[in-house]
């Protein structure tokens, strides 16, 4: 696989291989569920928009909730890998749940920040797609845009909701192996 600056193959594919259920035993199966869901959900309000010929109310504004998402997004990758490499760091092994859902979260907040980019050129085209024109072929050029965009942005709210659970797993599991770690030093040392 070529590894272009252009090439998203890579993120993708760790992507998919992350999508695993939750578990703090190391053994996690495929998340099937998880891979169908980020798929079947935002293709059905993306096809509803375009069935309808409904366009995006205000995408013009819209474009703005997309760019300060975008900043956040990745403000949110520099905390993520801020963090997997503090863990990396420590004195102790670091559970390969923790660094799994680190590099699951990155993957995900990266994708969804390529998806976010991607949904915010459809919202430029419907902001500037004129209201006043009737025309079936520009009505449902701004029905298909906006349900592009809408299923973008329907993926991307489902993988923050998976990122904040992945999030939670490794600081409950870093912070429990810390607490056990600290008690049993504080145990050695009443000795």
């Amino acid at each position: 696989m070529s590894r272009g600056r252009l090439n998203i193959g890579p993120l993708v594919a760790a992507l998919n291989s992350g999508l695993r259920k939750r578990s703090l035993t190391g053994e996690e199966e495929p998340d099937t569920f998880a891979r169908r869901a980020l798929l079947i959900i935002p293709l059905a309000a993306g096809g509803a928009m375009i069935v309808t010929r409904t366009p995006l109310a205000a995408a013009d504004q819209l474009t703005d909730s997309a760019a300060i998402l975008v900043g956040a997004l990745i403000a949110a990758f520099g905390t993520v890998a801020v963090w997997r490499e503090r863990l990396t760091q420590r004195d102790r092994s670091v559970e390969l749940v923790s660094r799994r859902a680190l590099d699951e979260a990155a993957a995900h907040i990266l994708t969804s920040t390529l998806a976010t980019l991607l949904g915010l050129v459809f919202l430029i085209a419907v902001a500037n797609i004129d209201p006043g024109k009737s025309d079936d072929l520009l009505i449902w050029g701004e029905a298909v845009l906006s349900g592009l965009g809408l299923a973008l942005y329907v993926y991307v709210m489902l993988t923050l909701v998976i990122v904040v659970n992945l999030l939670w797993d490794g600081y409950v599991e870093a912070n429990n192996v810390t607490d056990t770690q600290s008690k049993s030093g504080d145990a050695r040392r009443h000795r």
